[in-house]
């Protein structure tokens, strides 16, 4: 069989190679059902109202803040193996942008205190980054791409190790590669469902030092049964993906449940100031 090397290779992709290798994780995985009918209509209301178009993406952001927050606890990061409990809830958000050549890349941006933010602002903050990256404007970023594109592939990973630990374990500056201190926070979110995946089960991040990560999939209608009876309720695939070192059952369910408390009952909960 004869192969030919790629010649245009994303940077995440180049990323991606650099930093895993052969499965050794401690990733438990799993996944949960979530009820949509009150959140689609709740965030249309919120769209209309803002004018600021809402996603599920942006509901799931402003919940795990809300999580975060109610559970402190889990808000954790692991230097040198020892869990140290960060001050702020911040939530990193994975966006696939498409550049002027049609070519998506992966890139993402972190929420900061995403427990007091809004869904409607945690949109426009969204948005304004994916314009400004999509622009080539967003100067951490492509410092970042352009440092990657130097490291020769035979090391590639080691490099990347070492940025890592240096940027965790010994808490240095290395913003002057474009990487700024804990660039992540404590949760990531990824949505698949843009791109007809019904469901998920993706990775941790090993550059990130994020315990929790969830996939959204694609919202479709499944049967629930209600009050003993079956309804067809628009629903989503949500799956999670954490790291057994600083998570157990217990508190991942804590976890889970209230997340889906959260947007699926969103009414009933601080996550807009639309209607005031």
């Amino acid at each position: 069989m004869a192969y030919r090397r790629l010649e245009k290779v994303s940077s995440w992709r180049r990323l991606a190679v650099g930093m895993w290798g052969p499965p050794s994780s401690p990733t438990a995985q799993g996944m949960r059902e979530v009820d949509l009918t009150k959140t689609i209509p709740f965030m249309q209301k919120v769209s209309e109202k803002t004018g600021q178009k809402i996603t599920v993406t942006h509901m799931f952001v402003a919940a795990m803040g809300r999580v975060l927050a109610a559970y402190p606890e889990y808000n954790v990061i692991l230097r040198r193996n020892v869990p140290y409990q960060r001050d702020t809830c911040d939530v990193f958000v994975q966006v696939a942008i498409k550049g002027a050549d049609g070519r998506a890349d992966l890139s993402g941006i972190k929420i900061e205190r995403a427990d007091t933010m809004t869904v409607e602002e945690i949109a426009a903050k969204i948005a304004a980054r994916a314009q400004k990256v999509r622009a080539g404007r967003d100067k951490d970023i492509e410092k970042a791409k352009g440092g990657v594109a130097r490291i020769p592939p035979m090391v590639l990973r080691p490099t990347i190790k070492a940025l890592t630990s240096l940027s965790y374990d010994f808490n240095l500056d290395l913003s002057f590669l474009g990487i700024k201190k804990d660039p992540f926070g404590a949760a990531m979110i990824t949505n698949v469902g843009g791109f007809g995946i019904p469901h998920a089960l993706v990775p941790l991040l090993p550059t990130s030092r994020i315990g929790i990560l969830f996939c959204l999939g694609m919202i479709h209608d499944r049967p629930h049964v209600i009050d003993g009876k079956v309804e067809v309720r628009p629903t989503l695939i949500l799956t999670g993906s954490m790291d057994h070192r600083v998570l157990d059952g217990f508190q991942i369910g804590n976890i889970t449940v209230m997340l889906d408390r959260i947007v699926a009952n969103p009414e009933e909960h601080d996550l807009t100031q639309a209607f005031q």
